[in-house]
């Protein structure tokens, strides 16, 4: 929910119930717009403005007349300013303002021949579709799909930005949106993915992320498409704000199956995502790694990931930053399955060793004692390997009573002769 503001102005000396009856009464003119500026101010303050108290004061239904009965662009754009900040409100002052046909007012100021009635009819109507899947669904079937697939390139930038963020919106919750009608939004959507501004980008990126959390059926669009090397490309885009829903995108489509990974090998996924395994960002360092992991528990794909040398990235990370636990993680699961050869190479980067900090920091604790007793015999092996990983199990008895049955169990094992 989006509430417009500019700087408010100072405290009037007049209630809420004083302006919209004063607006009731008002034939029109410049007089309507004047009250209707002077409301518009007063919910543009920060903290709590008084939407509450409009719309209980009946603004919604005057303020829908005054759209009606006025041919003034300028009344227009003001009366839906005030309007889409009644609807940035609660669920339930959302619901109050649907219930007086706004969304149709909404819908009709799309004709508008002023850009900036356009754009605030369509903020609104932003505001209202992001609400809940209830009001979605009203502005999904209200009629806007039409006015949003006249956007085209050249549309004004504000109202190109605000449409692909309503875009986003008709696109979220759940249950999941119509497929039949959003569908006619998707080549809309996928187009503007490839667009030069940051935020038209960004919505975008939020629209497809929505699109692909629907399942095989929207991860198979996204496929189709052929959007998968321009959701790589993004990867190392420069905005955050950006990469998030584009590595959300990604982390669906590599949660199914492999047929649905090979695209994201073929267009370079495992090349860049090593950008977003060291990002600064912990949201964006977390997606890159639940991305990485259905490929590191899968033999053939793993071999994949080693190739592209993701693992010396992991491992990097490891050594600089011990505290990171979404990078622990996913080292846990390189060893679900590895092939002898992987398994090599895991204990070649220094595996046992990082298990062994692991056990010092009593992190995943079970996990890590269930890998040291499957490697063993791999550890009797290496006197070194096995100094560190009896030291570390030794620390880990000061822990409760079930690191002390566990680390006393595999002290055994590796203690006991070959």
């Amino acid at each position: 929910m989006k509430r417009r503001q500019v700087k408010p102005i100072q405290d009037l000396g007049q209630t809420a119930r004083e302006f919209v009856q004063e607006l009731r009464v008002s034939t029109g003119g410049v007089h309507c717009e004047e009250i209707t500026r002077k409301i518009r101010k007063l919910l543009a303050i920060d903290g709590d403005p008084p939407i509450q108290e409009f719309i209980a004061a009946g603004a919604v239904s005057v303020l829908a007349r005054v759209i009606v009965r006025s041919t003034s662009s300028t009344l227009h754009f003001e009366a839906a300013w005030v309007l889409t900040n009644l609807a940035s409100g609660n669920m339930h002052q959302t619901h109050r303002v649907i219930e007086q046909g706004i969304v149709v007012i909404f819908v009709h100021l799309l004709n508008s021949l002023c850009s900036n009635v356009c754009d605030q009819a369509i903020w609104g109507l932003g505001n209202i579709a992001g609400c809940c899947h209830e009001c979605r669904d009203i502005v999904l079937r209200s009629g806007i799909i039409q006015h949003l697939l006249k956007i085209e390139p050249n549309t004004h930038l504000s109202y190109l930005r605000n449409g692909l963020w309503v875009v986003s919106n008709l696109f979220r919750k759940h249950p999941k949106p119509e497929w039949d009608l959003i569908s006619q939004l998707f080549p809309l959507v996928f187009q503007f993915l490839m667009h030069d501004d940051a935020e038209v980008i960004c919505n975008a990126a939020w629209a497809i992320s929505y699109v692909a959390a629907m399942g095989k059926e929207g991860c198979q669009t996204i496929i189709d498409s052929n959007l998968v090397p321009r959701l790589i490309e993004l990867i190392v885009h420069s905005s955050r704000f950006i990469q998030v829903p584009i590595l959300e995108s990604i982390r669906y489509i590599a949660l199914q199956d492999a047929q649905f990974s090979r695209p994201l090998i073929d267009a370079g996924l495992l090349q860049n995502i090593g950008h977003a395994i060291n990002h600064s960002s912990q949201k964006i360092e977390r997606e890159a790694h639940l991305i990485i992991v259905p490929f590191v528990v899968d033999r053939v794909l793993m071999e994949e990931v080693i190739r592209a040398g993701v693992i010396d990235d992991i491992m990097v990370r490891l050594r600089a930053l011990p505290t990171d636990h979404r990078a622990y993680a996913t080292l846990i699961a390189m060893f679900k399955a590895p092939s002898p050869t992987q398994l090599r190479y895991l204990l070649d980067r220094g595996a046992i060793q990082i298990l062994c900090h692991m056990i010092t920091r009593f992190y995943f604790v079970p996990q890590v004692l269930a890998i040291i007793r499957s490697l063993r015999f791999s550890i009797m092996d290496d006197p070194i390997q096995r100094s560190n990983v009896v030291q570390a199990i030794t620390n880990l008895r000061a822990g409760g009573p079930e690191e002390l049955r566990l680390s006393t169990e595999i002290l055994f094992l590796l203690q006991a002769p070959t």
